[in-house]
């Protein structure tokens, strides 16, 4: 094989591998959420009936190389009785400036119920804020919410 087509060849290989920034390579890691607004985890929504409702007692997002994306919500649900269950998410995570842009699917792990979304907010070396993530956001708490997450 030639030294041209050799040239070549690295050319195309590295101009399919997916782009990794500065900028992306710098906030790779492990996110845990510190705080709902001002509220710390475990955060608890409640039901209709005092006493029953769903609490938020974790959540984490992992951004790897390549722009990958890992995430998990681990919830209680309370009525009658509880029962713990744990939201997975995977997908992509971009980073421009000081924005992020999530997309990914999530799924609860004991049940059918799953989902698709682009998520967008802010990143710094300390943390990440995020208007929503799988589904956990205004429609679960209240409007203008935000999750706020440190860098482990």
């Amino acid at each position: 094989m030639t030294d041209c087509i050799r040239h070549l060849l690295l050319a195309a290989t590295l101009a399919a591998l997916p782009r990794l920034t500065v900028a992306q390579a710098r906030h790779e890691g492990v996110y845990v959420l510190l705080a709902i607004d001002s509220l710390k985890p475990p955060a608890f929504r409640h039901g209709l009936i005092p006493g029953e409702g769903t609490s938020i007692d974790a959540m984490s997002l992992e951004l790897e190389r390549h722009g990958r994306l890992r995430g998990s919500v681990v919830l209680t649900t309370t009525d009658s009785g509880s029962i713990t269950d744990t939201i997975a998410a995977v997908g992509s995570g971009t980073v421009h400036g000081d924005s992020l842009v999530l997309d990914y699917s999530w799924s609860y792990r004991h049940s059918s119920s799953t989902g698709e979304a682009r998520d967008a907010g802010l990143i710094a070396p300390t943390g990440i804020s995020l208007g929503q993530f799988a589904g956990i956001g205004p429609r679960f708490f209240w409007p203008g919410v935000t999750l706020h997450f440190h860098r482990l």
